[in-house]
């Protein structure tokens, strides 16, 4: 008998290829303003996940968890030890394309994703399973030697 895939209630996954995506849009444009590419990093993919998983289960967004919590404490949490970590954060977007356009169409997240000394990007997403509505969290951060980010 084969066996049907059941998703969380939260829905809450990881997608390589959406991930990939993102990372190669934000570092297309990295490039093109003489930026350094950011790598993927497993512990900013956790920390990212659960958050995008807490605001979907929420229904809202918010940079500052129920517990009281923001970015870098999550990061760190998630077992990340750098010394910045910028977070943005969308509803709604289903695909990567218009999602990094709107980030970049925005300056406070332009300049979460184009930090000068950032090296490590995480990323996120969940479904609000009430609205089917897709939740993305993005963390970039840059390592604990970096010195001053901006």
């Amino acid at each position: 008998m084969a066996q049907t895939a059941v998703a969380p209630s939260n829905a809450s996954y990881r997608n390589p290829a959406e991930t990939e995506a993102i990372l190669a849009l934000v570092n297309s444009v990295r490039r093109r303003e003489g930026l350094s590419e950011l790598k993927l990093d497993a512990a900013l993919t956790e920390a990212a996940t659960r958050y995008a998983a807490e605001l979907a289960a929420r229904g809202e967004l918010s940079h500052i968890g129920p517990d009281g919590s923001a970015p870098p404490d999550r990061a760190n949490a998630a077992g990340y030890s750098g010394r910045y970590v910028a977070e943005t954060l969308s509803a709604g977007y289903e695909e990567a394309s218009p999602l990094v356009d709107a980030w970049m169409d925005s300056p406070s997240h332009r300049a979460a994703l184009l930090l000068e000394r950032a090296s490590d990007l995480g990323v996120g997403r969940a479904v609000d399973p009430a609205r089917s509505e897709i939740y993305w969290t993005v963390l970039v951060a840059a390592p604990a030697d970096a010195g001053d980010p901006y």
